[in-house]
């Protein structure tokens, strides 16, 4: 792993325990084990990192391949497909979830237009799709895209969070009743 992966790591495990606001610098030195000139050769400043891992959390999410049998699929199939997906990238990537989910409306995200659906290429891209696609059908309610992907990414990382807190299991049982709500929060 190279010193800028490392400050990478170290700022997400630092966000991810902390919270930005407690984020500093010299923590950031700390735990990624380098001297602040280090830092300074790969970043200019905080939100530099942040925009950083965030293009990274979705370039993760982005490398994420659908079914060979994809395109045969009926909507709620791909809908499903997708969301399966995203309840993988949670539980395979959580640090990066739960960072890209907490910074999608940072500023400095927003600023640089980091969330464009134009650069979207793949997992990101279908579900823009299959919700537009659901709507022009009449399945769906009309509403903003953006808005039905963060409705749907409280569906799905909530009872996440609430099962690391020993409430219950995440279990088939528990993804099946996530897919179903997904499904009927965006239902006429």
């Amino acid at each position: 792993m190279s010193k800028r992966d490392d400050i990478l790591n170290a700022t997400l495990e630092l966000i991810n325990e902390e919270g930005l606001q407690s984020v500093t610098f010299q923590k950031i030195f700390k735990r990624a084990n380098v001297g602040s000139g280090t830092l300074y050769n790969y970043f200019k400043n905080k939100d530099e990192i942040i925009g950083e891992l965030f293009i990274q959390s979705i370039n993760i999410l982005e490398s994420y391949e659908l079914p060979e049998n994809y395109e045969s699929m009926e909507l709620i199939e791909k809908f499903n497909t997708v969301i399966n997906i995203f309840i993988n990238f949670m539980k395979n990537y959580e640090k990066e979830y739960l960072f890209a989910e907490n910074f999608s409306d940072y500023h400095i995200i927003k600023d640089r237009n980091m969330i464009s659906t134009d650069e979207y290429y793949g997992v990101l891209k279908e579900f823009h799709s299959i919700i537009e696609m659901g709507q022009e059908k009449g399945i769906f309610r009309k509403m903003d895209v953006a808005l039905s992907i963060q409705i749907l990414s409280g569906i799905i990382s909530t009872p996440y969070k609430g099962s690391n807190h020993g409430k219950y299991d995440f279990d088939d049982n528990c993804k099946n009743e996530i897919r179903l709500s997904c499904w009927k929060a965006l239902q006429i």
